[in-house]
């Protein structure tokens, strides 16, 4: 499926935000379906995979650098730092739950991270305002190392 093409992606290049192409997805009753993924890290080290499913009505990834100002590149940069950051928070409050430390408090942490930031993932890849979704995978790897 799509999905576990996102996923050995990512753990193959966990550096890079990998694109997977529309086609059929069973789960979403054979409905056109397109994955990112890209690997999580902490402290350098390999800790996870983020994967998302685009929103059936995202913007198509085609050609639009020479519409991007400076202001939209740094935008851009700064919700996908805002998605590092949270994914980050996501893990740390995930571990703690695992510990038991402070579970109730860390479990919700927990979810309200993972929503906030799968929000800001798609509302970033499908475009917004002045900030047209990546037209490149090349872009797309630029923006989340930002």
């Amino acid at each position: 499926s799509g999905l576990s093409e996102a996923y050995e992606a990512a753990r193959k290049n966990p550096d890079r935000v990998t694109v997977i192409d529309w086609k059929p997805y069973g789960p979403s009753a054979g409905a056109l379906a397109s994955f990112l993924s890209t690997g999580v890290r902490k402290h350098g080290e390999l800790v996870g995979i983020f994967a998302t499913q685009l929103p059936p009505d995202a913007k198509p990834i085609c050609s639009v650098l020479d519409t991007i100002s400076a202001q939209s590149w740094r935008d851009a940069i700064a919700e996908v730092n805002n998605q590092r950051m949270l994914v980050q928070k996501a893990t740390r409050m995930y571990l703690q739950v695992i510990k038991g430390v402070d579970v109730q408090v860390s479990r919700t942490a927990f979810v309200l991270a993972v929503a906030d930031a799968t929000a800001s993932f798609r509302k970033t890849l499908k475009g917004y305002d002045s900030i047209p979704a990546p037209p490149t995978q090349a872009i797309g790897n630029v923006l989340l190392q930002g």
